[in-house]
């Protein structure tokens, strides 16, 4: 490239910018066409659009018969010269409108949409120079020749301009100093927010600075009457002018995040008119940057000071501080900004609302609003009140519903529910798994256990259950199981055996019968086990002990596999082959098998008298070969539909 070219390419870069290959291929080109359309001439002839419905303004210049640029006068073309290629885009377009030149090709003699040159704007593909592209910008140009007074020498050209300038609104945000817990002094930025109750900092500036904090609790309200966050803490520090003497100590919240980046978009100040004298409280005020610091309404006045200046319509305000002139109001954009930074905090003070609860709680209205427990109460005491002879009240005591009672009404309804609750217990009493309560023992820690029937249909033995509930709450707020310990998982997970005993030719499972209740609890800590049981409403309510591990307590589950492990560790040298196979119980479920029929046999017989010795009774045991069960009980073995097939082919 020439000199002069090399220049205007320089100007269109910015400082330190590294140039981009194909943008510079595209430049060059459109220089190419630029002043291959200067060169071609024009001989257009005038035309007359339509009237435009709008403010015009008119200007008559005498075309230049020479081809030097009418900027600077040198040997170049408009689009080559520096000084034009600098000018801010409203400026060109007033250069382009006293010049009367086209605001395509930049030639003279010729109307825009009259323009001979086939080439349009590289960006938008719209018909002008690639020089007058703005992004965001709407514009709509219209050219209009009245009749030449001479042909020539004068010709009279009518510009009807509408625009659409994208905009941002800056707020006031300016650099100062502030002291560590050290005296030591660190830059931050500020926003100055007449909308904020309260000073703000964030918890990142807080952390640095090792400020001591005070613990606070205070609502924020925001935008709308939202509740953004509640504070939990303050701090105290001293802010600092960069430009002056100003100093002053400010009480801030603390909060994680303050705004958004502010301003939201990089704004070109170039061309703006701001005095040398005025030294700028924030020089990065057109760089998108966070905000450490709120200065709220309590000290935003006594920062300001009387002089305010303009930079021109549309454009914002300098404003002098404490710490040196604001920049603030409307700045135009190259894009339009899709996001608005609204900051407004206010500290919401429910007490008049506390109050007002307060008030309407104690009124005492005309009908009182009960609940269906208090109903139950009052209607109790009109039905049972009485009075004696000489005339004092006698009253019944308003009792809840107990579990006992709701129980009870549950078996009259359903007799069936009711007969096997009734042999289930029975069952418990003849075991010696619970024990009657003698009248005069007395413990100093009991706590009393609701039941409630649970019914499993699949079930080939106990279709009926009683379920212990340890979860439920006792008079002072604490549940039996709130003071148990859970203990560990002593047993592998189920994936892993299920995996293990698919690799077994022939399969063998059994079942602990009702293990919880082959492990006695010791005498002292049954007391913690008691409930209230009666076969029937016309029997008096009694208290029993329940003497094994109780299903529904938390620690339940490790105390019975815990001794089905310890019964391993005491006899496991007697029954090495099923010591061997502990991990394959889950539970109370033992899921094992063997390589052989002879193997699986003895696995059973191991298996069946290792945990005969802890008191523990295998059942239902199950195989695919029926060799392997032919020593067992029909009583001990599953009953499932295979087994059944299996005797039903036997008897054939």
């Amino acid at each position: 490239m020439d000199a002069n070219t090399r220049k205007a390419w320089e100007l269109t870069l910015q400082h330190g910018e590294f140039p981009d290959l194909f943008r510079t291929f595209d430049y060059i080109t459109r220089q190419c066409e630029v002043l291959k359309s200067c060169a071609a001439g024009s001989t257009d002839k005038p035309f007359r659009p339509k009237p435009a419905p709008t403010k015009a303004f008119t200007s008559t210049v005498t075309p230049s018969p020479t081809a030097t640029c009418v900027m600077c006068h040198d040997n170049h073309t408009l689009s080559k010269c520096a000084d034009f290629i600098a000018l801010s885009l409203p400026a060109k377009r007033d250069k382009l409108r006293s010049w009367k030149r086209c605001f395509n090709s930049f030639g003279a003699g010729h109307l825009n949409k009259r323009c001979p040159s086939k080439w349009t704007c590289r960006r938008c593909q719209q018909k002008h120079h690639t020089l007058l592209h703005d992004e965001g910008t709407s514009a709509a140009i219209e050219i209009r020749h009245e009749q030449p007074a001479s042909a020539a020498e004068h010709r009279t050209a009518t510009i009807s301009l509408h625009t659409v300038i994208p905009s941002i609104v800056l707020l006031s945000t300016v650099l100062l100093y502030i002291t560590d817990s050290a005296g030591m002094m660190h830059a931050a930025r500020a926003l100055l927010d007449s909308g904020a109750q309260s000073n703000f900092i964030t918890g990142r500036l807080e952390q640095f600075l090792n400020l001591p904090r005070k613990s606070v609790s205070i609502p924020l309200s925001g935008i709308g009457g939202s509740q953004a966050t509640n504070v939990k803490s303050s701090v105290r520090a001293t802010i600092q002018s960069r430009c002056s003497s100003f100093s002053t100590s400010l009480e801030m919240l603390v909060l994680p995040k303050l705004s958004a980046d502010v301003p939201a978009h990089r704004i070109n100040h170039s061309q703006w008119m701001i005095p040398a004298a005025c030294v700028l409280a924030d020089p990065t005020f057109h760089k998108p940057g966070g905000i450490d610091l709120i200065l709220g309404a309590a000290c935003f006045y006594e920062l300001l000071k009387t002089v305010r200046i303009s930079l021109g319509e549309g454009m914002p305000s300098l404003q002098e501080t404490e710490f040196g002139w604001v920049v603030s109001g409307t700045a135009p954009i190259a894009e339009q900004s899709l996001s608005v930074v609204c900051s407004v905090a206010i500290h919401t003070n429910e007490l008049t609302t506390m109050m007002r609860k307060f008030f309407a709680i104690e009124d005492v209205g005309s009908f009182p609003s009960w609940s269906i427990e208090e109903r139950a109460c009052e209607d109790h005491y009109a039905a049972t009140t009485s009075r004696d002879q000489a005339g004092r009240y006698v009253v019944r005591l308003p009792r809840k519903s107990d579990m006992i009672g709701k129980l009870e009404r549950r078996m009259q309804r359903e007799p069936e529910t009711k007969k096997a609750y009734v042999e289930f217990m029975a069952e418990y009493l003849r075991l010696g798994h619970m024990t009657k309560v003698a009248a005069a023992v007395d413990s100093q820690t009991t706590f009393y256990l609701p039941h409630h029937p649970v019914f499993k249909a699949d079930s080939t033995t106990t279709k009926c259950r009683v379920v212990f509930d340890a979860s439920s709450k006792s008079s002072t707020g604490v549940s039996l199981n709130d003071t148990l310990m859970i203990g560990p998982t002593i047993q592998q997970d189920a994936t892993s055996i299920l995996m293990r005993f698919r690799t077994h030719q022939i399969a063998l499972t059994g079942d602990v019968a009702k293990m919880y209740r082959q492990v006695w609890v010791h005498p002292s800590d049954r007391a913690l086990q008691r409930i209230l049981w009666r076969a029937s409403p016309h029997d008096p309510i009694e208290e029993y002990e329940l003497n094994t591990v109780t299903y529904g307590t938390a620690s339940a589950p490790f105390l019975a596999v815990r001794s089905l492990q310890q019964t391993v560790l005491d006899h496991g040298s007697e029954f090495p082959i099923a010591a061997a196979r502990f991990s394959d119980f889950y539970v109370d479920d033992f899921v094992s098998g063997a390589d052989s029929p002879e193997a699986a046999q003895t696995l059973q017989q191991q298996t069946e008298q290792l945990f005969a010795k802890g008191g523990f009774e295998l059942r239902k045991w199950a195989s695919n070969e029926e060799a392997v069960l032919h020593h067992v009980a029909q009583q001990s073995r599953a009953s499932s539909p295979y087994s059944q097939h299996q005797h039903s082919e036997s008897r054939h």
